[in-house]
């Protein structure tokens, strides 16, 4: 596909919907298993996992502009349907939201826009950093504890690497992630002029 030269946003009204909700994604392209792609990964992880992703923690805790945030694997990469590790490239980087009706969609924009330019301007600090590369070392070694997550992991390897043992080396590589490159992966894909925005609103 072309470099993008600019975000788009889009707004849609939906009856079934309880409460509105934004989606922020970033189309994204590091090479498959290069370490500019688990720095990607590991700054997903640091703004949406757990109970203590930087999200949460500023957007639903301190400033209280959304209820959740929502993603099947609480990562950015592989947004929306797929995990950090699934797809080759290009893809994509992303979270929705969930908004309390009465912040506007402008705010939580802007909160969460400044979230991401800080991990562009300092990446992910140095004590966040390990605590999401132990859970991602916790999370890997629990998948390949059983025999079918084992057997997953290298049919991933032989579709996407073209070699059944290419999963093999992942986390090492993830482990030395530093917190520079988290800032220069933030800094060289999740810019503010190529946001998509998708905007959910109750209603008809």
């Amino acid at each position: 596909e072309p470099a993008r030269t600019g975000g788009r946003t889009s707004a849609v009204k939906d009856a079934n919907a309880a409460v509105p909700g934004s989606a922020f994604v970033w189309r994204v392209d590091p090479a498959r298993g290069s370490r500019e792609l688990w720095a990607l990964a590991l700054v997903g992880r640091y703004l949406g996992t757990g109970p203590a992703g930087r999200l949460r923690v500023a957007l639903v805790k301190e400033a209280k502009a959304a209820s959740a945030v929502d993603h099947p694997y609480e990562g950015g990469l592989g947004f929306p349907t797929m995990d950090y590790d699934d797809f080759k490239a290009p893809g994509l980087f992303g979270f929705f939201i969930l908004r309390r009706p009465e912040a506007s969609a402008a705010r939580l924009k802007e909160l969460f826009s400044r979230e991401v330019a800080r991990v562009a301007a300092e990446g992910v600090p140095s004590s966040a950093l390990a605590r999401v590369k132990a859970r991602l070392s916790g999370d890997v070694a629990r998948a390949r504890q059983t025999t079918k997550g084992r057997a997953e992991a290298a049919v991933r390897g032989w579709l996407l690497d073209g070699d059944p043992a290419a999963p093999e080396g992942e986390l090492e590589t993830a482990m030395t992630i530093t917190v520079e490159e988290t800032r220069d992966a933030a800094a060289r894909w999740l810019t503010p002029a190529a946001l998509d925005v998708f905007e959910l609103e109750p209603g008809r």
